[in-house]
């Protein structure tokens, strides 16, 4: 592929190396197969390199749906909070569940977290695990 550069746009344009180009009066020609100048190609094409492509970097995820995070969770975590002799840990883990989704941002979860610690029914280093958001 031939890559030309549109300098009034900063646009590619690519070329098949079989293509007709042509470089009159200072200014770069195009060609079809059949010798026709293609008039729709801009004036302002010079010879340049193809952009690379953009790596996008991973966008850490903290939203989830209540099902996908209720999964992180353990078996024995699960029911160490649904039985538990607190209501508040109990009724925490029920608005984890109810609702829609989980905004690791959003300060309840947080706080719901944090009493799971204080009931000693998780870590604090489980916690962090917990509140760490996803890179997907």
């Amino acid at each position: 592929m031939k890559t030309f550069i549109d300098t009034a746009t900063g646009s590619p344009w690519q070329f098949a190396e079989s293509d007709d180009i042509r470089l009159i009066d200072g200014i770069y020609r195009f060609f079809d197969v059949n010798g026709n100048l293609l008039m729709s190609v801009p004036e302002t094409l010079v010879p340049g390199e193809a952009p690379q492509p953009v790596d996008p970097s991973p966008v850490p995820v903290t939203v989830f749906s209540s099902l996908d995070y209720l999964q992180k969770f353990s078996t024995e975590e699960y029911a160490a909070a649904r039985h538990h002799d607190n209501v508040a840990v109990q009724f925490g883990l029920d608005m984890l569940i109810a609702a829609q989704y989980v905004d690791l941002e959003d300060p309840r979860v947080a706080l719901t977290l944090n009493l799971l610690v204080d009931e000693g029914v998780v870590t604090s280093a489980r916690r962090d695990e917990l509140l760490a958001p996803t890179v997907g």
